[in-house]
């Protein structure tokens, strides 16, 4: 998220939605090589086509979330590891802290990752003293530490909005709806369906839809290895732990994403087996995998399709912005009608392209049941002007500011970038204050 910050502050959008790209490309180059290093060059090729050739990731690449830093982090920490328990050399177990404390920095998943890094570390048990734990471990948290410690300071929680609670019973409330909103549920029966759910109908999962099957296909195939099969068993072991904590955690489809580089690998070794099995073996193998990556292919050619239009110059960007930003109709309205040197408060996340200066009026910075005074200080601190609300919300504070409506809008969310799919028009208030 400092990349995409980097970026905005160089060239505008346009440089900082590369951020998340090149690090995801580059978490795709460290898969392969580290692969390449383990198990060949074959194995490194198919792991990085199995990571980047499917719509999933090209959907998270090309939007601004944190997760391709997640696959880089995470990537370079197995291939550490990985290197560390073939020769023992230190360095690589110094790497290996450094990496797993970057992706403990970069996201909440990321500590999970971590902490299962360390699991496996534990594992290399012939290699492993307690000062060469000391030497990942100590790495690992003098590179997470600041981000926890930033919290701290302008929360007063490490771990905000988890365990100690948010900014009140508001934030707290809304923050656990946020965490149940996705997915199917936690019963024994979502778990067993979980894998069919996830491949077939994976909307639930926020937008999640068009993950591949060859990480889930052929990633246990590779306890067929005869080399290399017990670190298989405890690979794939760990990324069940991980699963299963995403399970009964918060299911956003784009929260998996730490396990695609150790699954893409086991997947390619998997595949490569099954290849070197027999005939029928490797007939199943081209078939599966072909099928696999041309449907990919024909998912990712018609997202990539909806971009055309607009670079080549026959879609004008605000239509463009218009049918692929959430609520933009009520964006639209307050850059054309609202001054530039105004500041907006909204209730939604989606504060980007606004061109007046922005504030996501959540329940954190000042909840629903704040009465006229916090409101009113609240207003003060941040300077606002208007505000662009849906209809029904905050109306009595905003009478209590004596705030006017001067437009109403009807937006529509984005429901599926990858279809371009809106959802149905939800009213919207835009709001003057004095």
């Amino acid at each position: 998220e400092m990349l995409v910050l980097d970026g905005f502050l160089l060239w505008d959008g346009v440089q900082g939605a590369f951020a998340p790209l090149l690090l995801l490309l580059a978490g795709a180059a460290a898969t392969a090589l580290g692969a390449a290093r383990l198990a060949g060059r074959t194995v490194g090729l198919l792991a990085a086509t199995i990571l980047l050739c499917q719509p999933f990731t090209t959907w998270v690449g090309t939007s601004t979330f944190v997760e391709p830093g997640l696959v880089l982090a995470v990537a370079l920490a197995l291939w550490n590891l990985a290197h560390f328990a073939r020769t023992g050399w230190t360095p690589a177990l110094v790497l290996t802290g450094v990496f797993a404390g970057a992706a403990a920095g970069l996201k909440y998943q990321g500590v999970a990752a971590a902490l299962l890094i360390a699991c496996g570390l534990v594992l290399v048990r012939d290699r492993l003293t307690i000062r060469r734990f000391a030497l990942a471990a100590v790495p690992a948290l003098l590179v997470a530490l600041p981000w926890y410690v930033k919290n701290a300071i302008l929360t007063g929680n490490p771990v905000y909005p988890l365990f100690f609670g948010g900014a009140n019973e508001e934030a707290d409330r809304l923050a656990r709806a946020s965490f149940e909103e996705y997915g199917h549920g936690t019963s024994p029966l979502d778990l067993v369906l979980l894998p069919f759910r996830l491949l077939g109908d994976a909307e639930a999962f926020d937008r999640g839809e068009f993950a591949s099957p060859l990480p889930l296909l052929f990633a246990p195939l590779a306890l067929l290895a005869p080399r290399g099969r017990r670190v298989a068993a405890v690979v794939l072991a760990l990324c069940a732990a991980y699963g299963l904590a995403w399970f009964v955690g918060s299911q956003h489809a784009r929260f998996l994403l730490p396990l695609l580089p150790p699954l893409a690998v086991l997947a390619a070794v998997g595949m490569v087996e099954l290849a070197r099995a027999g005939r029928l073996g490797r007939l199943a193998t081209i078939a599966v995998t072909t099928g696999a990556l041309a449907a990919g292919l024909g998912i990712t050619l018609a997202y990539a399709g909806q971009f055309v239009p607009v670079v080549a110059g026959r879609q004008s960007e605000e239509q463009f912005l218009l049918e692929n930003t959430s609520y933009y109709a009520a964006t639209a309205w307050v850059n054309d009608h609202v001054p530039r040197d105004a500041r907006v408060a909204v209730d939604h996340v989606f504060v980007y392209p606004f061109e007046p200066e922005a504030i996501v009026w959540s329940a954190d910075v000042l909840p629903s049941t704040a009465g006229a005074d916090e409101t009113r200080a609240f207003v003060r601190r941040f300077g606002i002007t208007h505000a662009v609300v849906f209809e029904g919300n905050r109306r009595r504070q905003l009478r209590a500011v004596g705030a006017r409506v001067i437009a109403r809008i009807e937006a529509r969310p984005v429901i599926s970038r990858t279809l371009s799919e809106l959802g149905p028009p939800q009213p919207m208030l835009v709001y003057e204050l004095p």
